[in-house]
């Protein structure tokens, strides 16, 4: 009896603290065979068509070869400050520029997004994903450069990201989230045509590939009369994740254009790296845990790590019991 009391304590310390909202779009990259590739191959939920070559659905870059999408048989990892662990289900997605640009993309199922298009004033969309950018680093003093290396302080100039397209009367609309090409810094970035003057590329003071951190990455939009102008983004990087009221945004953004940047029939995810093109080193990109739901805790959904002090305390009740047990 007292060891399944200590077995019990130690189940409630480390418990998953489930969401209490609506979960409508997920993908984990669970569901795939090992060996499987992922392009035509079902998996997540909240779409309605499989993963499938960028060039397919959107034109540009696709997937120049099976070795540039490749299943990860491992999930990336996030531990808050607060010692909270985002929950995973394993597996998860890694892109290569090493072959030439990459693009994989797939449709939302408008029908399991949190709120029926288009959504109206005063409701919310929740969004996250877990992202780690990799890669070679440029060297400024490689000959190549004939000493005038052109991206400033960004020893990452080629584009990797996460991009939301909007089908707008036909024109696509995207919106990265990540970094581009050809700019002098490494940091995360939105990049939107239709984010407004003053937030065309705001960006997060947080490296985006040096030290091929995992980052998590959570969005909320806050909707505007329906067709999307005014809409207004808040980005958090990095959160706590127990409650977003422990976070401030990273950074806000507006959508001032008449296109819902989710809500559009056509709309689509996609994830991108670009080549070695122009002396710029390939980009290498893993995307994990995409999630969209219409609260912070069902894209949030995490597990309490015990602290040290109740470790140890935990520690000396499982001594004490096993004592009491022996002399029993």
């Amino acid at each position: 009896m007292r060891l399944y009391v200590m077995a019990s304590f130690l189940s409630v310390l480390t418990t998953p603290l489930a969401a209490t909202g609506a979960l409508t779009v997920y993908e984990g990259f669970s569901e795939y065979a090992d060996g499987d590739a992922i392009l035509n191959v079902s998996g997540g939920t909240g779409f309605v068509n499989t993963w499938q070559p960028g060039n397919t659905l959107l034109g540009g870059a696709g997937v120049p070869s099976s070795d540039s999408v490749q299943l990860v048989p491992s999930s990336l990892a996030y531990t808050d400050t607060d010692g909270s662990r985002l929950q995973t289900a394993g597996g998860s997605l890694f892109l290569t520029g090493q072959y030439g640009s990459t693009k994989i993309a797939r449709t939302y199922d408008q029908s399991a997004l949190p709120h029926p298009a288009p959504p109206q004033l005063g409701e919310s969309t929740y969004i996250s994903f877990l992202a780690r950018r990799s890669g070679a680093a440029a060297d400024p003093n490689d000959p190549i450069y004939g000493g005038n290396y052109p991206w400033g302080d960004n020893l990452y100039p080629r584009v990797a990201g996460v991009n939301m397209y909007s089908n707008d009367n036909g024109d696509q609309v995207p919106l990265l989230i990540g970094n581009l090409s050809n700019v002098d810094q490494d940091v995360w970035r939105l990049s939107g045509q239709d984010l407004d003057d003053q937030s065309n590329a705001p960006i997060i003071d947080q490296p985006f590939g040096e030290g091929s951190n995992t980052y998590l990455v959570v969005f909320r939009i806050d909707h505007a009369a329906g067709d999307g102008d005014g809409d207004q983004i808040h980005m958090y990087l990095d959160p706590l994740l127990e409650s977003e009221g422990q976070n401030t945004p990273s950074l806000v953004a507006n959508w001032e254009k008449d296109d819902d940047p989710l809500y559009l029939p056509g709309d689509w995810l996609a994830v991108q790296v670009g080549d070695d093109s122009g002396n710029r080193p390939y980009s290498e990109f893993t995307f994990d845990e995409y999630r969209i739901g219409s609260t912070w805790e069902d894209v949030t959904p995490f597990t309490a790590i015990p602290e040290p002090t109740s470790l140890m305390l935990l520690g000396l009740s499982g001594l004490a019991v096993v004592v009491c047990h022996r002399r029993n």
